[in-house]
Order: C-alpha cells, then sequence, then structure tokens
C-alpha cells in the first residue's frame, strides 16, 4: 500500500532542508563567448531564483562545489558523504537535497545510499536544460526535491533522486537519454513514488542497502566494457601497465554466462585476483560464480541460483558477481571494498 501522501503547502513551522550544492546543468549557464553552458551559478543565486522554496521549508544552502558532474570523483562524493553526516548531526534538519550533475547522479547517489545513515531523506535532483535556456527544468525540480524532504512520509526513506516529479531508488534508477527532461527511469521497478499539487506520494520503499565503511575509496578500479569481437587488449594494458593485484577489474558482459576466450586467458594467466564480471544487459541478476556446486545443482534442480564459468582456473581468477548490481554499481562497491 502506498504511504498517505504529505499535503505539503505553506504552513506554519516549515522543516529546515539543507541545500548542498555541486554544479551540474541546473547550476549552469550559457557563455555568449563560447556558446557552452558550464556552472557558474552558486548557492544563493540559485535560491534567489526560486522563492517558492520558502513556502515549503526553510531552506538553508550550502555551496560544496561548482563543477560539472564528470568531475565528482569518488573521493569527492565521499568526502560529500562526511559532510552530509556531519551538517545532520550538527544542526536541526527535516532533510538534505543535493544539486548535481545528471550524467553521474546515478553514480553518486548510489554512493551516497552507501555511506549515509540517517533517518532524514537525502535527495538528489538536477537538471535537463541548463538557466539560460527556455523552459529549464531545474527551479521546477528542485522545489519537487525539497517538498520530499520535507515531507513526513519520506523520513526512513534514505537516499533518493526526484526529477521529472518522480522519486528514483538509487540502486535501480539511471540516465536514458542525452537531453529529455524524463531521462530518470527505473528499467523493471519503475520510480518508487511522485510528486504533485496534492503531495508526495510513495508506492513503496525498497530495502535499505549495507552501509559501507567510511575510508578514503580505492582510485585504481577499472571499467571495461565488452563487446563481440573484442580481444584481450585492454584488459592487458591494465595489467601491464602495473596494476596491483588488489586493484579492481571490472568486465561488462551482455549475457549472463558470456565470456570471452581473450579475457578468460588473460585473468586465468595473471591470477586476476581483482578481477569481477557484472552483466551490461538493462535487467535480470548475474547468475555467475566461481565454480558449480553439486550441492546447489540439487536442491535447485538444473538451473541453480548461482552458475560457474565453467573453465579451469575461474577460482584461482575469483571471477564473481553480484546478483542485482550492474557494472557502474560494482565500481563504487569496490572503491570501498578494495580497503577492507
Amino acid at each position: 500500500m502506498p504511504r498517505e501522501a504529505e499535503v505539503d503547502g505553506p504552513r506554519l513551522g516549515k522543516p529546515v532542508v539543507h541545500i548542498i550544492t555541486t554544479g551540474g546543468t541546473i547550476a549552469s549557464r550559457i557563455d555568449p563567448a563560447t556558446g557552452t553552458a558550464f556552472p557558474v551559478m552558486h548557492a544563493q543565486e540559485l535560491l534567489a531564483e526560486i522563492p517558492e522554496l520558502s513556502g515549503y521549508a526553510e531552506p538553508r544552502m550550502t555551496e560544496f562545489a561548482l563543477v560539472p558532474s564528470f568531475d565528482m570523483t569518488p573521493g569527492i562524493v565521499a568526502r560529500l558523504a562526511r559532510d552530509i553526516r556531519n551538517l545532520l548531526a550538527a544542526e536541526r534538519a527535516g532533510g538534505i537535497v543535493v544539486t548535481h550533475g545528471t550524467d553521474t547522479m546515478e553514480e553518486s547517489a548510489f554512493a551516497l545510499d552507501l555511506l549515509i545513515d540517517c533517518e532524514q531523506p537525502v535527495v538528489m535532483t538536477g537538471a535537463m536544460r541548463n538557466a539560460s535556456q527556455p523552459g529549464a527544468d531545474g527551479p521546477r525540480n528542485l522545489v519537487s526535491a525539497v517538498r520530499t524532504a520535507a515531507a513526513r512520509n519520506t523520513r526512513g526513506l534514505g537516499v533518493a533522486v526526484v526529477m521529472n516529479d518522480q522519486v528514483h531508488a538509487p540502486r535501480y534508477v539511471t540516465k536514458s537519454h542525452t537531453t529529455a527532461t524524463d531521462t530518470m527511469i527505473s528499467p523493471g521497478v519503475g520510480p518508487i513514488g511522485t510528486v504533485d499539487d496534492g503531495g508526495v506520494w510513495l508506492r513503496w520503499l525498497p530495502k535499505r542497502l549495507p552501509r559501507m565503511p567510511d575510508v578514503e575509496p580505492e582510485t585504481r578500479v577499472y571499467l571495461i566494457r565488452m563487446a563481440a569481437g573484442m580481444d584481450d587488449l585492454f584488459l592487458r594494458t591494465v595489467f601491464d601497465a602495473g596494476a596491483r593485484r588488489r586493484d579492481r577489474r571490472i568486465r561488462r558482459g551482455s549475457h549472463a554466462r558470456e565470456l570471452e576466450a581473450g579475457p578468460r586467458g588473460v585473468a586465468r594467466q595473471r591470477d586476476a585476483g581483482g578481477a569481477h564480471f557484472a552483466m551490461r544487459a538493462g535487467a535480470g541478476r548475474s547468475n555467475l560464480s566461481r565454480r558449480p556446486r553439486r550441492d546447489n545443482v540439487a536442491r535447485h534442480g538444473s538451473n541453480p541460483g548461482r552458475r560457474s564459468f565453467g573453465y579451469q582456473g575461474a577460482r584461482r581468477a575469483d571471477v564473481r558477481a553480484r546478483r542485482w548490481m550492474g557494472p557502474r554499481e560494482n565500481q563504487i562497491i569496490f572503491c570501498s571494498a578494495s580497503h577492507q
């Protein structure tokens, strides 16, 4: 059953919502000299552009960064998570909103969901049209994000992405279009909620993910996408560049049992203790593991829940896949897991 909507029109005793800005298209304007858009709007300028925010919450602005989202590294996101935790510990807040570019929003949202454990919602939002364009969607998205962060029924939500009046869970959301305002989708499951004139509606809540340790992320995590006909050039390049055994290589395949002979041989020859495989397909869990188990077949029949690549050296190569995660989620996991 959906949670009762929070009727969040203007009211007395509005909750405090901290808005943390990082840049992205929502803070961008077109430079007349070059014709390109770049983040230039500081936090207070962004607030001044949207006076409607004060009708739903008491907004407090913090400028964390002013960069395009492709400059948001795992280390920067880890520092953002620490700042959010410190902010929640030091001040009264009903929720947090983070403005962010859409190119890497899903990665940052997923990482924050693993690194932050709080009752207050942490809502990420952005824009597909910069502030210089007609019909810019940033103001509407920011209002919807603040309403979500301020709503009573979003306590315990964790981290969410709010774009185009839809609420998405970080583990499912992905950017599906380069320019469309409805670019953020959650394939296979859809949004977990919506925002409309009546309030914030949550249809369901996914189970919270385990928390990851607060460590400096590993910087050498490589995501290598495989396609038909590719040989082992990229994998060999990573190894030959002197990557340590603890460094993580994530190979992206398309089928649940896909493994090409070339990369397989490299993993076997180099004793690739950090090689992990993830699925390229947009839906379906990975069913790969190191080696088949007879008891697993006996319990689950001819289609056991875990499968092997079925080649010599698979155990030594330590090739494995997480059941529900895609390549980018694996990459984020291993940025922290490398230190454990």
